[in-house]
């Protein structure tokens, strides 16, 4: 990944809060297994997608990469830690909370993958021993 696009709360669209994203990188440092954690979605673009009835606020997208070597033990944790960590982050939060497993070698969502890494902004990135 080239350098990072960093956060700038001024910039976020649909009322999304400075205090709101210190609060999930506060909540990220608490899990080791995560890496890295994008904000991405309606949020960052200011676009929303057409759907016949919209929720008057968006969810917040959050994608995210952990650090485990092994894919077969990486896949698995992202399988199982997402349901959990949507509950315990869309808690935290007054907005729900949908938060996916970014890897980048999963190439049946190549074009998801590609939209965090190319339009995501860090939100949360563990720093390097």
């Amino acid at each position: 990944m080239s350098e990072d696009r960093r956060l700038d709360a001024a910039k976020l669209y649909f009322g999304t809060e400075p205090a709101w994203l210190e609060a999930i990188s506060d909540w990220a440092s608490q899990k080791q297994q995560i890496m890295t954690l994008w904000l991405h979605g309606s949020r960052v673009t200011g676009r929303r997608r057409i759907k016949p009835d919209p929720p008057p606020v968006p969810d917040l997208d959050i994608a995210f990469a952990l650090d485990v070597a092994e894919y077969s033990v990486l896949l698995g944790e992202a399988i199982s830690l997402a349901p959990r960590w949507r509950a315990e982050l869309s808690a935290l939060l007054p907005v729900e909370v949908d938060i996916q497993y970014a890897d980048p070698d999963d190439r049946s969502r190549a074009a998801f993958i590609r939209r965090i890494y190319r339009n995501g902004v860090v939100i949360y990135r563990r720093a390097s021993p």
